[in-house]
């Protein structure tokens, strides 16, 4: 087992300490990957392990000790006999009880980087600036030019371009829409009147959906689902809460004529069979539509998932339902909070860096049932945990069931509200806030587009 002599004691064990919280945090990619680069590392083994774990990181393989022996294997066969993979780390398997210090270890190794570099810059112009061959202004441009390199290394997590680029960005998105290579900006949520309010669901968009128990919420995101897929948008739906089975009976109770019934309890009849034989052969095979089923998974987990899909092409929207039954991992001063709200940034992280929208069923407090007002009104402070979901989310909606709070007719228009539910849009970063309605059949598993009734005094 080779190591470099000229890497100090503490700058080893720091650098191969960060390369074992690779291997054994999935959060530590998310919080360091952005602030180091492969030459800031002197330790030979420590790099390599970081190169491949940055790999997994882009492709979205989540990065456990069996993923990264196989990952450095197939990238350098030479080096990860020279290193006895990840065997190179043996005394931080042993030694290392926590993570908790691996932002630490990253700020260490970015500032022992910069301060080597400065040593060899004022070497460099030291040298240049004895020799009379070398103008005076070429070593000045040159120590200036690589002094402001090193200043920026100070700049974590911000990625800076000028207006003029990103404005560029915009005009070649509107170029190909115009040449037929984009079908539009945004995608159809499938209800009207909400696209109407907000454009639709926009790449890069965090979309939160909540509702009071039993007034839709989940079969909402699934009908959303459903229909972004049938526009041909490969859609992953992650359900922490219902078995695939489950979840597989609300996409054929809301497609098809089967009784929800049938499906859950009574059984299919020979004609039921039948035609859900037809379904799946004529329809289903053909819909772009993917159900994850995860108990409690991290949000890197999926985001790993999702990013593997995406860069397979087999991903243009994912929808997590729900919120609070992801993993909250609380550490230090962390209360569940504010775990709730770094799984809602992870999300709204997750949507950037896919380049596509992300729709995040959430839950809401109980303090809107002790309202003493009838119609109960959700407004965005009724989001449970509400603090960061509030903040990181580009759109918040509620859907709301005016029957169930025991509102049968339009107060305004005394149009009966049977059948009729509202999406009330709270927040739209880049659009406009209002109420949707949409038309639903009484077990809940249909919903459509709203039309008036007619009265019987109309033609």
């Amino acid at each position: 087992m080779n190591q470099q002599t000229n890497t100090e004691p503490v700058e080893l064990k720091e650098q191969r300490a960060l390369a074992w919280s690779l291997c054994t945090d999935l959060t530590a990619g998310n919080r360091i990957f952005s602030k180091l680069r492969p030459e800031m590392f002197t330790d030979d083994a420590s790099r390599f392990i970081f190169e491949t774990a940055l790999d997994l990181y882009k492709r979205g393989v989540p990065m456990d000790n069996i993923q990264m022996e196989a990952a450095m294997l197939a990238s350098d066969r030479k080096k990860y006999k020279q290193y006895n993979g990840l065997e190179v780390l043996r005394e931080q398997m042993i030694t290392l009880r926590h993570t908790d210090n691996v932002m630490h270890y990253a700020d260490s190794v970015k500032l022992r980087y910069v301060r080597r570099e400065m040593v060899k810059l004022f070497f460099g112009a030291q040298a240049n600036s004895a020799s009379e061959e070398v103008p005076v202004l070429d070593v000045f441009q040159k120590v200036t030019k690589r002094l402001n390199e090193l200043m920026s290394e100070g700049v974590d997590d911000i990625a800076t371009k000028h207006v003029a680029e990103l404005t560029r960005v915009v005009l070649e998105k509107h170029t190909k829409l115009a040449n037929g290579e984009y079908t539009a900006l945004s995608i159809p949520s499938g209800i009207f009147e909400f696209d109407y309010i907000m454009g639709g669901f926009f790449k890069s968009e965090l979309s939160v959906i909540s509702a009071r128990p039993s007034h839709g919420k989940t079969a909402m995101s699934v009908h959303m689902a459903i229909q972004v897929a049938r526009q041909g948008i490969p859609v992953l739906f992650f359900t922490l809460e219902m078995s695939e089975e489950q979840m597989v009976n609300r996409v054929i109770a809301s497609l098809t004529d089967i009784a929800p019934e049938h499906l859950r309890k009574k059984g299919l009849n020979a004609s039921e069979r039948q035609e859900l034989d037809a379904f799946i052969r004529e329809y289903l095979v053909s819909l772009p539509l993917t159900i994850v089923y995860m108990s409690s998974p991290t949000a890197e987990q999926i985001r790993a998932h999702t990013l593997l899909a995406v860069n397979n092409g087999n991903c243009g929207m994912v929808v997590v339902d729900y919120l609070h039954m992801m993993r909250t991992e609380t550490k230090g001063s962390d209360n569940p909070v504010n775990a709730v709200g770094n799984n809602a940034l992870a999300m709204k992280q997750l949507a950037v860096d896919a380049d596509i929208p992300v729709l995040l069923v959430s839950q809401m407090n109980r303090d809107i049932d002790r309202r003493v007002d009838k119609e109960r009104l959700p407004v965005l402070a009724d989001l449970r945990d509400s603090g960061v979901i509030e903040q990181v989310a580009d759109v918040v909606f509620f859907v709301y069931r005016s029957d169930l709070n025991g509102i049968t007719h339009d107060k305004e228009t005394g149009e009966s509200l049977d059948g009729v539910g509202k999406l009330i849009v709270m927040k739209c970063r880049n659009g406009s806030t209002g109420t949707a309605r949409f038309r639903f059949n009484r077990t809940f598993t249909k919903m459509s587009n709203y039309k008036p009734v007619k009265q019987s005094w109309e033609n």
